[in-house]
């Protein structure tokens, strides 16, 4: 994906029990916003873009981002499984 995400409304993506089988990749810098809520059971790898959340924002999976700027609570709950990104997607 290039460009930026925006989030704006409450949303949820992803299941709490396989994290691994989500993975969002976003390839340009810029901004990944979250400004009404957001539940992500996932991967999301952006290196070079900013996270950005003004609401709450609950990650089962892994973060790698550029910086991440909260006014809300940011809770991030690691799942070692999504470490092995190159084995297939499916369980």
């Amino acid at each position: 994906m290039a460009g930026s995400i925006q989030v704006s409304g409450r949303a949820a993506l992803g299941d709490p029990d396989r994290p691994r089988a989500l993975r969002i990749y976003v390839a340009s810098g810029g901004s990944v916003s979250v400004s009404a809520g957001l539940a992500l059971a996932g991967n999301l790898y952006a290196p070079l873009a900013d996270l950005a959340s003004s609401a709450e924002l609950e990650v089962f999976g892994a973060l790698v981002v550029n910086h991440v700027n909260g006014a809300a609570t940011v809770l991030v709950h690691h799942d070692r499984a999504v470490d092995d990104a190159g084995d297939a997607c499916v369980d």
